[in-house]
Formats: C-alpha cells, sequence, structure tokens
C-alpha cells in the first residue's frame, strides 16, 4: 500500500520537525498536545471506543484543542462514516466496540486512507492477547500509558519517525504470556476431576455459589478449589484465571 514519504503531521512538502519539543520534556498527555496551539499542524484525530470513560478521558485532555479532534464513536459502522468523510491522521481505538472490533477497524481504515496511523489502546486484564499480537496498528499501549508522560513521547517520536510502537508495558506482557503459556501446558495433567469441574463450570460464567450447588460441595471448598487454580496458573484475577483455563479446556480434548 502506497505510503507518502512525508511525515504524517508534515504541512505540504515542508515537514515540521517536532522532535526538540519531545526530546526536551516528560510530558503528560495534555502537556504533549500543547504544540497543537501554536503549530500549524493539521491533527485530526478520531476515536473509536466502547469505553465511554476513555472518551471522557480524551475529550478531557484535547478540551483546549476541539478542532483537532474529528469523532468519538462506539461502533465500527460509526467509524468508517466519519473516515470516509475526512482527512483523519490519527485514529485512536480499542480492541472492544459495541460492533465490531478494533483490529478489523483497523484494516477497514487503511484501506480509506492508507496513510492513516492507528494507536491501540488495550486493557491487559480485558483484552485477549491473541487479539493484540496479530494487531497491525503502528502503535499499542496500556490506558495508564496513555496519560503516562514518558511512554506518550516515546509513542510520539516513533510516529514522526514513522516507526512502529509497543510500549514497555505491552512488550512485558508478552514476555511473560510466553512463560505463561509454557507453565500452562506443564499444569494440563496437574488439575485434577474437581477442579476441572469448577474450571468448566467458571467458563460458562457461574459464580461460587451456583458452582456450590451445582456440585454439591461447600461454598468454601469452591473458594479453595478457585485459589489452587490461580495457584497453579499463577493467575492475579479472576479475568487471567478464565483466559488461562479457556487454553487449557479449549486444547485439551478430553476434558470437553
Amino acid at each position: 500500500m502506497h505510503r507518502s514519504n512525508e511525515t504524517p503531521f508534515s504541512q505540504g512538502s515542508k515537514a515540521i520537525d517536532l522532535l526538540p519539543i519531545f526530546n526536551h520534556s516528560i510530558p503528560s498527555l495534555t502537556s504533549s498536545l500543547g504544540w497543537l496551539k501554536t503549530s500549524k499542524v493539521q491533527w485530526k484525530i478520531g476515536l473509536a471506543s466502547s469505553r465511554r470513560l476513555l472518551h471522557y478521558a480524551i475529550f478531557h485532555a484535547l478540551r483546549s484543542y476541539p478542532h483537532h479532534l474529528e469523532f468519538m464513536v462506539t461502533t465500527e459502522a460509526m467509524a468508517l462514516e466519519r473516515l470516509g468523510q475526512g482527512n483523519l491522521n490519527i485514529l485512536i481505538l480499542t480492541p472492544d466496540l459495541e460492533q465490531g472490533n478494533g483490529n478489523d477497524l483497523i484494516q477497514k481504515a487503511l484501506e480509506i486512507n492508507g496513510d492513516i496511523y492507528s494507536i491501540l489502546i488495550v486493557d491487559l486484564d480485558r483484552h485477549d492477547t491473541n487479539m493484540v499480537l496479530p494487531s497491525s496498528a503502528h502503535g499499542i499501549l496500556t490506558e495508564w500509558e496513555l496519560f503516562n508522560g514518558d511512554s506518550l513521547n516515546q509513542l510520539v517520536i516513533a510516529l514522526l519517525h514513522q516507526r512502529r510502537y509497543r510500549s514497555p508495558a505491552i512488550k512485558s506482557h508478552f514476555k511473560s504470556m510466553s512463560k505463561i503459556d509454557a507453565l500452562i501446558a506443564d499444569t494440563k495433567q496437574s488439575l485434577t476431576k474437581r477442579e476441572l469441574d469448577v474450571a468448566k463450570l467458571l467458563l460458562e460464567g457461574a459464580n461460587d455459589r451456583e458452582i456450590a450447588n451445582h456440585l454439591k460441595i461447600g461454598y468454601n471448598t469452591v473458594r479453595s478449589h478457585g485459589r489452587a487454580l490461580r495457584k497453579k496458573l499463577s493467575a492475579q484475577n479472576r479475568n487471567q484465571l478464565l483466559l488461562r483455563l479457556q487454553k487449557i479446556l479449549v486444547s485439551s480434548p478430553s476434558h470437553n
């Protein structure tokens, strides 16, 4: 796909060097965007996400630069409609939309405008890494890093140089996930039959009391099995446990 040699922040044929601004400071989101007020860069930003708090946070950060915010939508269809109407430079999005998903939207946005830059914002506890790993987004970072000065600084510099960016938290997470995959492989055969029974009900959405009633065991016994599952799979919370149990049960036909 054709991509111009200009930076995404160029004006006509004359590129604007913004590196000095970012190299000599560790900005917050608001201060990072401060140069918009005095520069002639025509940045147009679109946001697509089902997460209303993220909409509010970005709107609040950009409230001094409303002419740079092109749209804030919650579905893929609405985003594509707006993308077809203007010259968007930056598309900020999350994997979860009210209709569609972030990765599909990135591909469709590139078909409309091959020069658009996409920034995927993820919640590592909520979003399956199988969705994040193959993403073609130019930049991927966590929500807290979006409002962290150093991470935002590095993201902007990467975009100015037309480089892909994966934040420190994203890189660290994927390294740990490779270790977790190895742990899961070792753990598959170590789960007891009762732990597998509890695991299957957890994946069906049952809470601890419903599991106790279904298996005719005590509530505290269910909680004990839950603690054992989290320990064996090094899961820090219920969401992590469910993702790792899903890998075990889906890849183990004998446990279906």
